[in-house]
């Protein structure tokens, strides 16, 4: 059986618009929304998010991170071999907030 090629995990996506009841007035006196680092773990690959995103709060963080999850699932579905995936949600201080974890395997019975 040859090497498989390594595979590009993907990057974290940004939102698209700004939350319900969310502004996107950048004036002082309207905080800005946290900054969250997705990085991505599995058996072969890690990609730390150096970029990082905002995001409304640290639950949003973490619904993207199993967002994350699912389509990397999804992009991954032809393989044979068990696929196991993590995302360590990090906040602006760099300390790990939240995890995400996915575990996918299939086998043939007959």
């Amino acid at each position: 059986m040859g090497a498989r090629p390594r595979r590009r995990l993907p990057r974290p996506a940004r939102p698209t618009q700004a939350p319900t009841g969310a502004t996107t007035d950048t004036s002082p006196h309207v905080p800005e929304m946290p900054h969250f680092f997705f990085d991505i773990h599995d058996h072969e690959l890690s990609h730390r998010d150096e970029e990082g995103s905002e995001w409304p709060d640290t639950a949003s963080a973490q619904d993207q991170g199993r967002r994350l999850l699912a389509d990397i699932a999804r992009d991954e579905a032809f393989r044979h071999d068990p696929l196991h995936l993590s995302v360590s949600i990090r906040d602006a201080r760099r300390r790990v907030v939240a995890t995400c974890a996915l575990s996918l395997a299939s086998t043939l019975v007959g």
